[in-house]
């Protein structure tokens, strides 16, 4: 959503219209004020599959994911509709998916005449040059089936990389800058304060970092979830506090923390690599994109990929000294986006 956010502000720095957003949604999942806010009068809403998790919140049940996507097809049918009568309505030039299933679906049973881009991080699964994990057939193979349906119809995939990479056009792949926010960009230098932050996307992670803690009461941890059944600001024991999902928030203690601790979801993996800050990296289980995230982590000296989320790390002090090999003129490139645009209209 970010990401969308982002792309958005250069666009139309630049001069271009965005006309519509259309976004899927699902009772699991509530659209997040900022983004709503941002896009006042050009959302459009249409029912879409989420993924289903585990009792314990954590893992992707993927056959459960496809259980319930069969169950609802007539639900996604309808969607379907709604989204081709809204594009009628609407006649964009040109169509930017953010690695959404529906688009592809879409496009294959209305089969627009408007280009259509996609763009994610997830396309790097495609790049020889990127490293990625040993192992993990199963989540590797999944991801390749779930890159190949996403991508239908795609005169292009814009590969969000955070370091620069050859294209590859047999691919139709282009590499792209992350897409930070102008508003990490605009932080200020500030004093690092004595705590550790964390942003976990299930909730079942959230347990495990309560459990860690209990055992090590004297870390300060600030951790940001989405979980409406309690206060914005919940303290459960003393040093550790939950707040709600809070985009200015997070970056203001992003950018006063001692370092990181969480799910390796792309954007966050930039901006803490963007602000140089340490990283305890842990990938959802069954999603392999975030396995590529946290083994990158490690790679570039920022921090280490951990299969279980703990704080062992930074209770160590092994945080200390690091300095991660970034390219900020990379991670920063905003002009490439406006400039490819230019080439693709002009085709």
């Amino acid at each position: 959503m970010v990401q969308a956010i982002a792309l958005q502000k250069i666009f139309e720095s630049a001069g271009h219209q965005i006309v519509g957003v259309l976004i899927g949604r699902s009772r699991r999942r509530k659209l997040p004020t900022f983004f709503e806010t941002a896009f006042e009068g050009r959302l459009h809403h249409f029912e879409s599959p989420n993924f289903i998790t585990d009792g314990a919140d954590k893992a992707i049940r993927v056959m459960a994911t496809i259980l319930d996507g069969v169950l609802n097809t007539r639900t996604y049918l309808k969607s379907l509709r709604q989204i081709h009568e809204t594009l009628e309505d609407l006649k964009p030039d040109l169509v930017f998916n953010f690695f959404d299933l529906m688009t592809s679906f879409y496009a294959i049973r209305f089969r627009p005449k408007f280009p259509i881009i996609g763009i994610a991080n997830q396309f790097l699964l495609h790049h020889p040059h990127y490293p990625k994990p040993k192992g993990m057939l199963k989540d590797w193979l999944g991801m390749r089936l779930l890159v190949w349906a996403s991508s239908w119809w795609n005169q292009e995939k814009w590969c969000l990389s955070p370091v620069p990479l050859p294209d590859i056009p047999r691919k139709r792949l282009v590499i792209m800058p992350p897409l930070l926010r102008d508003d990490v960009q605009a932080l200020t230098k500030v004093t690092t304060e004595d705590f550790v932050l964390s942003y976990v996307i299930n909730n079942g992670y959230a347990q495990e970092l309560l459990e860690w803690h209990q055992r090590h009461p004297d870390l300060k941890v600030h951790c940001f979830w989405d979980n409406p059944k309690v206060p914005p600001v919940y303290q459960p024991h003393p040093n550790f506090t939950f707040h709600q999902v809070d985009a200015q928030l997070f970056l203001d203690y992003l950018n006063r923390c001692r370092g990181l601790a969480g799910t390796a979801g792309f954007q966050t993996t930039c901006e803490a690599m963007f602000l140089e800050k340490p990283f305890i990296a842990t990938a959802v289980a069954g999603q392999y994109e975030q396995a590529m995230n946290a083994y990158f982590v490690e790679q570039i000296g920022q921090g280490i990929h951990a299969p279980k989320l703990s704080l062992d790390w930074f209770a160590e002090n092994k945080d200390v000294g690091l300095r991660p090999r970034v390219d900020a003129e990379w991670l920063t490139n905003r002009s490439r986006f406006v400039e490819r645009l230019a080439q693709v209209i002009n085709q």
